[in-house]
This record gives structure tokens, C-alpha cells and sequence, in this order.
């Protein structure tokens, strides 16, 4: 594509030159039209032969003067049978006119060809082409208008009144015919007007059309104008409308207007014009997925009487997490009979503080993903409702994209698409499920899978089971089985079968890719400027029929920490990972590529430019293993291509085979002079690859094809073994040490983030805090004698690698995950975990620590086993970790031990702590540890300390940030006759903003706050109409300071005139004013704390009371006002 656009540039070069050179231009230079016009102005319809007028302005240095002529063209060529205007002489410069037109036939016009000529044609100086739209008909109807408007409620035998204009050329005159049509066919129990004969010729007409029984909806009128006999119809037009006929509900008004997301208990006010035809009671009601809102509380009804009016009602709902999709209008006379029933779409959320979406299969209740019994069924129901800033739960099972909501069974183009701001987590327990927040992704297995049609046959499988398009970092998926896609067919297809990645950068954390198949990216494709996070996810047994067997990146720049890449094979190259032509440098840290196969080059990595071309960004690869990968031409391991080769930093590469062997070049094949490979092992290592510290000695895996002796499958064990020449031999530098402290060990588990999501083992003695949840302790001060001690702080680079934010002196709160190790040694069975809170800024005294028992917040705590059977076959099961009372002793967890051959889940979480349970302050949490002595006696055992980390100070804050909008208010400084000096222009909730211009300034009084001082940032904003985002009035964000609170405004007034470029001028409109405030407590993983404000107004120019009185909308208030107000004097406008 770059030599392309090379080639045209040069092209176009090359013409300038040419034309400059030869003087080809002089008429281009020296002659102009611009300022066309054409009259009437199109859109138009005209009769045959009628004229469309032109008009320009031209300059010209021709001596003999200019012709200039306007050509109707239609679809490219000269419109048939045109007719133009002959034209005179033009000199010099002026205005010049004309007409065209056509004679014969229905026909369009779509472009006018403006041209300019010498004085006798023979040369064509000049062509400008404008975009018109001209309809040339021997027969017209125009000018139609329907009284009452549409859309209108009417009683039946109300006539809808119809007039137009006509033009025709039937020498004998025509009748013109008027006819309601409902869903594509004449309307039931319709009454018509007639028609009178209308001569050759034009002028206007009028008729009716009424239906005089039922509830009818008529949704286009029909027009038809015939010869005199009716034996020809020579035009026929549609009108599209929306007359209801018998009971009806129209023009219905929400206020705030949907979509919008409210806090419990929040009203959503209705106003709405009805017609009945017998006495009834109307109601509106909230639903979610096809029934009634449980829970809800909505306006009560009188009767209503036969005729027409308008009314009010409402609804709100007292609790969150819930949306409502639908609000269902029905009437009910007096016998209790349904007798008209009227759905309109919505979307309404409730939530307090972040919506958090409840999926699980197994739920019974209603189905509005409010909380685990009332759980959405289908994850595609959770997606629909979830907005930025939203969490997804999905519980243990199997979900499939073509199920929910929507969705079409057996649709191989449905998938679980992402969303910017939404964190979709699977492996929860669910309903049923003693603690139905507790969430194992191995104990809870979580499956989305693309065998929607028949199972075992992937020809009908989903084509993406997941995908990302123009998401950023925000959108999350965490914690699934992502399976049985299958992508093939065109681009892009044939892209990605378990997840396909577009222009998009999404974090996935804790995934497993299985049995997934494609053209390319058999597990996972991401192409287009992509940066994805992936993290801690494997992919097993995945192909590809083209390259990327598990993974293909082309234009894209993705981060990998921490990923196992197993068994996976493709056709052409890449058994592993293909990557081309990368925009941004794909990063790979910690990863396994073990036993994946091709039948081309790269049996590992594929890694190639464009057509010859180098890739402008080749891959990184620090501190990864690739162990027995095959390709059946050239490079098992890597493959390198057209120069740039990969960079690599303190990796393994062995027993990796091609054609030749398991030689060097079978390890990495390069293919630039001076390729960067350094601290790495290869096999066969001659000294070609150049380089710092590589060695080519056996690594000594622990078991590299695992105890099923099959390589490319789960338990393959590329760990070293004691003794190992990699164990610190890796890069020397203190950025790559282990976590230990020690040297950087080469290979997938050596280097600082070597183990973080599979814990080392702690080889020394005493007890270490590492994390809480993702973030790892060393993140969180622990000085005491510092104001940020308790506080967590992490800069970019340690936020993307450990998938965490980027944490400002933020406190802890919610539930928090603490991870720990013990010593590989230590005789240990059993720990409690201690609590201390600080008294006024002083550390605790031993004795003020007591047990983190159920009143503290401590919860109860599982995992999953995973063990080698008599057998030989690995079996798993749920053990259940505490707490409970051994010994007197209450409140203790078991250990799972490092030495008892088995794999846990979580193999370092010690204590999930509710800290709502608490009082807001500082804490230190600790340790007590306890062994069997004897069969029937637990003592404490006293470990020795490990340096501070066997302790860890938190600052715990769980206040709720606050976001409220005191008032809105009319700047007295801009004149406008709205403003009361008494109120100091403040203007009522609801009401209608008079502005006199688009940028007049609206003062703005908030509160956004956190009582404690840890708010993170608040945003005021404005949103128009349905959801149009219309720029920021106010938005600020906690900046570091000492000591580290900011507790954000109080009852501050901001001024729209001070408001960021991006608030667009004010419109006519409906507004919400938007205020949000996020806190900067945090459990570990992410935020938690968030809340909203929203104001709703309507804004207009003029002045209020005005507005009011100008009965009609004519903008002045006039004797037609005085008229309906005399009319209807006295008269009830409602029940």
C-alpha cells in the first residue's frame, strides 16, 4: 500500500511538472464559475419540460468573450431528452443565467455539469459538476399536508384532512385518490373521500381519510392520481405517518429521558396524550426482559372518560443493578378487561454506585441480573444493559453468543463483544452456592463456547466467540474457557475463532483458549493498531488452516506477561504466534511456548514484514521458555524473516526441531546480521547469534513433556531444576531480578514478575505478604513516619504489568484478596490472620491485636486441588479451607502445602477480609501460625520475622464520594430577561432554560466530594437529546500532594463561559446536567467507589413567560393565542 500511494504521489508529480512545462493551463488559471446556484432549490419534483433556472458567476481573459451553459446529468450521463438554454457572450467578469430542462419521461437528475466555451464552441475551457436532486415527471404531486399532523391520537370517524398541489399533462384531467394504509396493506374499516375531476395542468386538491371502527394504526397514506377512467394510474405516492385510531397512547414524553442511569428510588416522570373510546384506567409499568420490573412502585389511575386528553404517571425503582428495557401502557375498563395494551423501548438503569450485572444459568428468579437468584441467564443479556464504568459476574457454566436477548439460535456471526469500561469476570460460585460472590476461576469453571449448532461439527460454530472493536484498555475479560470458535469464510471471518481483536486494546486476564480453530489466530487474532494486555492466559490445542495456530498479530503491538502457549498448530506458519508487520513492538514477558507445531516455518514464532520489507516492530521476548516447538521447514523455535529480527533477553530455547535437526538455526533462525539476543540458552550455540552472556548447556526442566510424556499439553513443567546453568544466569541488571532479590534465573519463571500469578516458592522461613489482590505489596507505603503509609501507589509500567490502575495515595476498601507465602520448610499446618487498628496516628501494641474473625470481615475461604490419582490420571476436588475452630483455637485456615505434589487454585490467597465490617482508619494485618504436635494437640509456632513484608499497614476507607448539583442558575451579566434578581436567577428543576444566544453562560453550583479527602476525580458534563454527549463544563482529578487528601468542592459555582473546548454551543433541546465523582479506595484489583448526579432541564431562546403564552409555537404571542385560550376557556384538560 506504501509503494502505491509512493507511485501516485510521483504520479501526480510527474502531471504538475508536465502541465507547468508545457502550458497547459492557462484556462484553468484564467478562467473561473463559482457562486452556482439552480432554482428552485432541489429537492425538487417538477413537471416535464418545466425549467430548473440556473445562475453563477464567472471571470474570464478571453478576448472573444465565453459561452456558458448548465447540463442535467442523471447517474453519470447527460440526462435524456434535455433541453438547455442557448447562451451569449460573456467577457471579463459578471454574473451570468440560464435554464435547463426535460421533455420526456419520469426521470431524475441528480448532478448539473456547469460548462464554459470559447465564443464558438470549439473549445471547452471549463466543467464544474454540483450534486442536485430534481425529479422530472409528466405527472406530480407535491406539497402535501395532513391535518391534524402526524403523530396524532384520533377517535374513530375522525378524518385525517389531506391537501397538494398537482401538475399533469393528461390531456383529459385526472382524479386524485386518498387511502390509509396499516403495515403495507389498505387499513381495516377505512372511510375515503372521492375524488372530483382536476383538469390538464396544475393547481391544488384536498380529500380525507378516517377509520370508523377498532384500534388502528395507520402508518402511510397513500396517493394516487389515474387517468379519467381510471384505467391508468399515472402516480402514486406513500406518506409515512402514525395516526392512532380508538384507544391510543402517543406523544409520550420521559423525563429524564432514556437512556439514562438513576439511583434508586429515583422517579422517572411520564406525560403522555390518550385517546379512549369507553371508560378505562391507564397505567405504566416498568419491565425487564419481557416482565414486569420486580419490586416497583408506579402512579395509581382514575377512570377516563370516552374523548381525548393528556395525563401524567411515573415509576421508580427502590433498589439496583437492575434495567428496564420496556415500558408497557394499558388500559383497563371497568370489568377489569385489557382492552388496549402499548409497548415503548427504554433504557433506564438503576444503580447504586457501580452497576454490578449477576449471569448465571442456573438462576431462578427474574432475570434481571440484579443479584444471583434474579440472575441474567445468558451473558448476552448483561452486555445489553452495561455501560462504562459497569461490572460483569458471571457464574459457573456454559454460555453461548447466539443465546439472550436479541440474539438469533444458531448465528455464527453473534459474539460476546466487549465494552469500553466493563469488567466481565467469570469463575463465580452463583446461585446455589453458599457464598455466591466467591469466585475460583478453576473451581468455578466458566465456558464461553461457540458450539452452537450441532456439537462435535464446528462447521456451524460461532465464527468469533469473543470480540473487541474500538475498545480500549478499560474493557476487561477475566476468568473463562473461551472455546469451539471456528473462523473462516472472507476477511474478516476467517480471523480469530475464540477471540477476534480489531482496532481495540482490551485487558484479558486468566483466560484459557481451547479447541479453538481459524484461518488465522486459531485462539486469538489482533489486527489494526491493537495494544492489548494479555495476562496469565493459556492457549491449548488451538489451529489455524493459514498462520497462528494460537495467536496471529499483524499492524498491532500487544503485551503478553505471563501467558502459556501450548499444542497449538497452523498450516502455514507460526504453530505458535504469527506476527507481521507490527505497528507497535509486541511485548512478550514470562511466556511458555511449548510443543506447538507447522508445516512451514516457524514452529514457535513467525516473525515477517510486508512484501520483502522488515517488520518495522519486531517482537520482544524477555524471559521466556520455548521448549520442543517443530516446524517442518525452517526454525522450530523462531522464525525470523526479512531482517529486524526479534529482540531476546534472558530466554531458553531447547529441543526445538526444523528439517536439519535440533541444531542453532532449528532454536532461532535469523535473518539480520547483527541479531539482539542476550542471556539466553540455546541449543547448539555456535557463537553465531553473537551476544552477551548466552550459554548453550540443558537447562534441566523439571519435566518438559510432564508425567502424560506428551509435550504441548497442560502438564508440562518448564520449571528449573535445582542446579540448573540458567538459575542466575539471566540478565544482570536490577530491573530483571527475581523477586527473591537473587540474579534473574533465565527462562519463563525467572525475573521480577516471573511468578507473580504462579507464587515461587519462598525457600527461606517466616511468612511474607505479597499481594493484595493483583497489586503486589511493594506497591503499598510502609513507612510510618510517611503520609502515603497504608496507601497504594503504582507508576505506568508497574500498572501494565500488573493489570492494575495506576493508584494515586489510594486507601483499601471493599473485600480485599491478601496473598502470602510461607517458607518452603516451615512446619506449619494451620494460620490466623491478626488485626490492629492504629489509635490517632500511633502503630498498635502487640496486645491490641485480635483475630480476623467473621465480625471483622474475615470470609470463608476454598480451593481447588488438583492430584495425580492411583492411577496416574490427574483428578481435581474442592477442599474448603477454613475458617474453623481447631483446638479451642477459633478461626483458622489451613495450609496448603507447596511439598504435597499437588497444584491449588490460588495457592498463596490466605484471607478474603470484608473491610465494610470495620471502621474506617489504619490497620496492620499479620500472622499467627500453629502445628500439630501430636495427633491431638495445635500449638503456635514463632517464626522468625522476614524483613517487614510478614506484616502489612493498610489504610482502610470505605465512605461513599458524594456528586450533587445544587442548583443551575442565569448569569446576571448577560441581560437576559429570564434572570430574578430575587433568586439570583435560579432556575426550578425541570424547567424550561430561556437563553437569549447559543453561548450565554449557565452558572452551575455543585458539591462533589469525599468526606474523608481521598476523591479521585469529578467530571460535569452535559448530555442532549438521546444521549448526545455535548462537551465538559467542569473536570478535575486529585493531583499527589502532602499529606494526600483532596476532598474535592464544596457548593462551588462554575461558570459554562469557563468550560473546556469541548462543551459544544447550547442547542434546542432537552438536557441532562451530569455530574460524577470517583473515590480512590481501591480493593486491590480496581476502584470501587463512584457516584452520580443528574438535572435535568429543557433549553430554549426566548423569554419564559412568553414561551408559555405562545399557544401555538409561532414564536409570537398573537390574536391565534387568544383564539385557542377563548375556545377552550374553563374547559378540564385532564381527568
Amino acid at each position: 500500500m506504501k509503494q502505491k500511494r509512493s507511485f501516485l504521489n510521483a504520479g501526480i508529480l510527474a502531471l504538475i511538472v508536465c502541465v507547468a512545462g508545457f502550458g497547459l493551463t492557462p484556462y484553468a488559471m484564467a478562467n473561473e464559475i463559482y457562486d452556482m446556484a439552480t432554482y428552485p432549490s432541489p429537492p425538487a419534483e417538477l413537471l416535464d419540460g418545466e425549467h430548473v433556472n440556473f445562475r453563477c458567476s464567472y471571470t474570464t481573459e478571453e478576448k472573444d468573450g465565453v459561452r456558458i451553459y448548465a447540463f442535467p446529468y442523471t447517474k453519470g450521463r447527460l440526462t435524456p431528452n434535455a433541453e438547455v438554454s442557448q447562451s451569449p457572450l460573456y467577457f471579463g467578469q459578471g454574473n451570468g443565467s440560464g435554464y435547463f430542462t426535460v421533455l420526456d419521461s419520469d426521470i431524475g437528475v441528480d448532478q448539473v455539469k456547469f460548462q464554459m466555451t470559447n465564443w464558438d464552441g470549439s473549445k471547452v475551457l471549463l466543467e464544474i459538476f454540483i450534486k442536485v436532486e430534481y425529479l422530472f415527471y409528466a405527472h406530480s404531486i407535491t406539497n402535501i399536508v395532513l391535518s391534524p399532523p402526524s403523530p396524532a391520537a384520533l377517535l374513530n370517524n375522525e378524518h385525517i384532512d389531506i391537501t397538494f398541489d398537482y401538475g399533469t399533462t393528461e390531456a383529459g384531467g385526472v382524479l386524485i385518490f386518498v387511502m390509509p394504509y396499516t403495515d403495507g396493506s389498505w387499513s381495516p374499516n377505512f372511510a375515503v373521500s372521492g375524488s372530483p375531476p382536476y383538469p390538464v395542468g396544475s393547481g391544488s386538491g384536498s380529500g380525507y381519510v378516517t377509520i370508523s371502527s377498532g384500534d388502528i394504526v395507520v402508518d402511510q397514506v397513500g396517493i394516487w392520481m389515474t387517468n379519467a377512467d381510471q384505467s391508468k394510474v399515472l402516480r402514486e405516492i406513500f406518506v409515512p405517518v402514525e395516526y392512532h385510531y380508538g384507544n391510543s397512547i402517543t406523544n409520550i414524553v420521559l423525563v429524564p429521558p432514556s437512556p439514562a442511569t438513576l439511583l434508586p428510588n429515583e422517579k422517572v416522570d411520564i406525560t403522555f396524550d390518550y385517546a379512549v373510546t369507553e371508560s378505562v384506567q391507564i397505567f405504566a409499568r416498568p419491565f425487564t426482559n419481557g416482565s414486569l420490573t420486580p419490586g416497583y412502585f408506579a402512579h395509581g389511575s382514575g377512570f377516563y372518560t370516552v374523548g381525548k386528553g393528556s395525563s401524567t404517571g411515573y415509576f421508580r425503582i427502590p433498589y439496583g443493578n437492575v434495567a428496564v428495557d420496556q415500558i408497557r401502557f394499558q388500559m383497563i375498563n371497568a370489568t377489569d378487561d385489557v382492552v388496549f395494551e402499548y409497548f415503548i423501548p427504554v433504557e433506564y438503569r438503576y444503580c447504586d454506585g457501580v452497576c454490578i450485572w449477576h449471569v448465571d444459568a442456573d438462576a431462578p428468579g427474574a432475570n434481571t441480573g440484579s443479584n444471583w437468584i434474579n440472575a441474567f441467564n445468558n451473558l448476552q443479556d448483561a452486555l445489553a444493559v452495561a455501560w462504562p464504568g459497569d461490572e460483569i459476574r458471571v457464574a459457573e457454566g456454559t454460555y453461548k453468543p447466539d443465546q439472550g436477548g436479541g440474539q438469533t439460535p444458531g448465528d455464527r456471526a453473534a459474539t460476546f463483544q466487549l465494552i469500553s469500561g466493563v469488567a466481565i469476570e467469570g469463575g463465580y460460585g452463583g446461585f446455589g452456592e453458599a457464598d455466591p460472590d466467591a469466585r475460583d476461576t478453576e473451581a468455578y469453571e466458566t465456558v464461553l463456547s461457540g458450539d452452537i449448532g450441532t456439537p462435535g461439527n464446528n462447521s456451524d460454530n460461532s465464527l468469533h466467540v469473543v470480540a473487541s472493536n474500538f475498545d480500549d484498555h478499560t474493557a476487561i475479560l477475566d476468568g473463562f474457557t473461551i472455546t469451539g470458535g471456528n473462523a473462516e469464510g472472507a476477511y474478516p471471518d476467517y480471523l480469530g475463532g475464540g477471540m477476534y481483536i480489531d482496532y481495540s486494546s482490551p485487558t484479558v486476564k486468566n483466560c484459557l483458549f481451547i479447541n479453538n480453530s481459524a484461518g488465522a489466530g486459531g485462539g486469538l487474532a489482533v489486527w489494526h493498531e491493537c495494544n492489548p494486555t494479555i495476562i496469565n492466559c493459556i492457549f491449548i490445542a488451538n489451529s489455524a488452516t493459514g498462520a497462528g495456530g494460537a495467536l496471529s498479530f499483524q499492524q498491532s503491538g500487544p503485551t503478553l506477561i505471563s501467558c502459556v502457549i501450548l499444542g497449538n498448530t497452523a498450516d502455514s506458519g507460526g504453530g505458535g504466534m504469527w506476527t507481521l508487520d507490527n505497528y507497535d513492538t509486541p511485548k512478550l514477558t514470562n511466556c511458555v511456548f511449548s510443543g506447538n507445531s507447522t508445516m512451514y516455518m516457524g514452529g514457535g514464532i513467525f516473525n515477517a514484514g510486508v512484501g520483502g520489507s522488515p517488520n518495522p516492530n519486531p517482537p520482544v521476548l524477555t524471559n521466556c521458555t520455548f521448549n520442543d516447538n517443530s516446524a517442518a521447514l525452517s526454525g522450530g523455535g523462531l522464525y525470523n524473516r526479512d531482517g529486524n529480527d526479534a529482540t531476546v533477553n534472558s530466554c531458553i530455547f531447547w529441543s526445538n526441531s526444523d528439517v536439519d535437526g535440533t541444531d542453532e538455526s532449528a532454536q532461532i533462525h535469523t535473518s539480520s546480521s547483527t541479531p539482539a539476543i542476550d542471556y539466553t540458552c540455546v541449543q547448539g550455540l555456535t557463537g553465531a547469534l553473537g551476544g552477551t552472556g548466552n550459554i548453550g548447556d540443558n537447562p534441566l526442566f523439571v519435566d518438559a513433556d510432564g508425567p502424560d510424556d506428551i509435550v504441548g499439553t497442560e502438564d508440562d513443567d518448564v520449571h528449573l531444576l535445582e542446579g540448573s546453568p540458567c538459575i542466575d544466569t539471566g540478565h544482570p541488571a536490577l530491573e530483571y531480578q527475581d523477586i527473591d532479590g537473587s540474579r534473574n534465573d533465565m527462562g519463563a519463571y525467572g525475573g521480577p514478575f516471573g511468578e507473580v500469578y504462579e507464587p515461587p516458592l519462598h525457600t527461606g522461613t517466616g511468612f511474607i505478604i505479597t499481594n493484595i489482590g493483583d497489586l503486589p505489596t511493594t506497591e503499598i507505603g510502609r513507612d510510618a513516619n510517611e503520609p502515603n503509609v497504608g496507601l497504594a501507589n503504582v507508576d505506568p509500567d508497574a500498572a501494565a504489568l500488573f493489570g492494575v490502575p495506576q493508584y494515586k495515595d489510594s486507601p483499601f476498601g471493599s473485600t480485599l484478596r491478601v496473598r502470602g507465602q510461607f517458607g518452603l520448610y516451615d512446619d506449619v499446618h494451620f494460620y490466623q490472620m491478626m488485626l490492629a487498628k492504629w489509635d490517632d496516628g500511633n502503630e498498635p501494641a502487640p496486645e491490641d491485636y485480635v483475630v480476623l474473625g467473621e465480625e471483622l470481615g474475615g470470609q470463608p475461604l476454598g480451593k481447588v486441588r488438583w492430584y495425580v490419582d492411583a492411577n496416574g490420571f490427574w483428578k481435581h476436588e474442592y477442599v474448603r479451607m477454613g475458617p474453623d475452630p481447631i483446638d479451642g483455637k477459633d478461626y483458622l485456615y489451613k495450609l496448603n502445602s507447596p511439598l504435597d505434589g499437588s497444584i491449588w487454585s490460588n495457592p498463596d490467597l490466605r484471607i478474603r477480609w470484608n473491610t465494610r465490617v470495620c471502621e474506617n482508619g489504619k490497620y496492620t494485618l499479620t500472622y499467627k501460625a500453629y502445628q500439630w504436635v501430636d495427633p491431638f494437640t495445635l500449638v503456635e509456632v514463632g517464626l522468625p520475622p522476614t524483613d517487614g513484608w510478614d506484616h502489612i499497614i493498610l489504610l482502610i476507607d470505605n465512605n461513599p464520594v458524594e456528586a450533587i448539583i445544587h442548583d443551575v442558575r442565569y448569569d446576571p451579566n448577560e441581560g437576559n430577561p429570564n434572570y430574578d434578581p430575587c433568586t439570583d436567577g435560579l432556575i426550578e428543576e425541570c424547567a424550561i432554560i430561556g437563553l437569549t444566544n447559543s453561548n450565554e453562560n449557565l452558572r452551575f453550583t455543585i458539591t462533589a466530594s469525599h468526606p474523608t479527602g481521598y476523591l479521585r476525580r469529578f467530571l460535569l458534563d452535559t448530555v442532549a437529546g438521546k444521549n448526545e454527549h455535548r462537551g465538559t463544563i467542569a473536570d478535575e482529578s486529585y493531583s499527589p500532594t502532602t499529606p494526600p487528601y483532596w476532598d474535592g468542592v464544596h457548593s462551588k459555582e462554575f461558570n459554562s463561559k469557563d468550560a473546556p473546548p469541548s462543551l459544544m454551543e447550547w442547542k434546542r433541546c432537552a438536557y441532562q446536567f451530569r455530574l460524577r465523582t470517583w473515590g480512590r479506595a481501591n480493593d486491590g484489583d480496581h476502584y470501587i467507589y463512584y457516584d452520580i448526579f443528574s438535572d435535568h432541564y429543557y433549553l430554549d431562546f426566548g423569554v419564559t413567560t412568553c414561551m408559555r403564552a405562545d399557544i401555538d409555537g409561532s414564536g409570537t404571542v398573537d390574536f391565534k393565542d387568544l383564539a385557542e385560550l377563548a375556545d377552550n376557556w374553563l374547559q378540564t384538560c385532564g381527568p
